[in-house]
């Protein structure tokens, strides 16, 4: 297969695929608005910045493309350009991932949020921006076929109040608001509110 200028080959075969040891190691993963997953150990997941650049250029081509005569050589550059740059930018984010789903998998059991009825607070603005650049859907999806491959528990747990409980004593803090990036409990606990959320969300999958 060609496409834009590149070539493509696709084959099959078949492979034994080996189920690996089972693990103690539990892992709690925390979506949220300032990063796009945070673990329960502290550790961040974003997108590469190459995704970002590649977000970007799409918009500034298509904001060109919007000003040229559709019957014009310049537009049909342009939308070369912009079909190539639609392209790269599914391969980058389709690598990240792959590769980012498969480590995931392969080092601990895994508990996450079920979001599937829930409504996130955000503009609408930012949540297509969100959604353009950081499909959580197929990172899921991914990550729950990969956890049966390399026999992981993969665990979705009700999201209700992750933020606002303290995951040292319980205690829920109603006053915590989307602006509030440390969590803080009377129990002396002081914590980043997205691992602290992700605390819990491993608590309540494994508990």
């Amino acid at each position: 297969t060609c496409s834009y200028g590149k070539w493509y080959i696709s084959g099959s075969c078949e492979v034994e695929i080996k189920s690996l040891e089972k693990t103690e190691n539990q892992l709690g993963l925390d979506w949220g608005i300032k990063n796009f997953m945070t673990s329960s150990k502290g550790d961040i997941i974003n997108y590469p910045k190459t995704v970002l650049r590649q977000f970007y250029r799409i918009n500034s081509l298509k904001s060109k493309l919007s000003k040229k005569n559709k019957d014009s050589n310049n537009y049909q550059r342009l939308k070369e350009k912009l079909d190539k740059a639609w392209t790269r930018f599914k391969n980058l984010k389709k690598n990240f991932i792959e590769q980012t789903t498969t480590q995931l998998a392969k080092e601990s059991n895994i508990a996450i949020e079920d979001l599937t009825n829930n409504k996130i607070k955000e503009s609408r603005k930012n949540f297509r921006r969100r959604k353009m650049i950081t499909p959580l859907d197929r990172f899921i999806t991914a990550l729950e076929w990969k956890c049966k491959k390399f026999n992981r528990d993969f665990i979705k747990v009700n999201p209700a109040y992750t933020s606002m409980d303290c995951s040292r004593c319980g205690k829920k803090n109603f006053e915590l608001t989307l602006k509030d990036r440390v969590y803080k409990c009377s129990c002396g606990l002081e914590l980043d509110r997205d691992i602290n959320a992700a605390c819990n969300i491993v608590a309540r999958g494994f508990c």
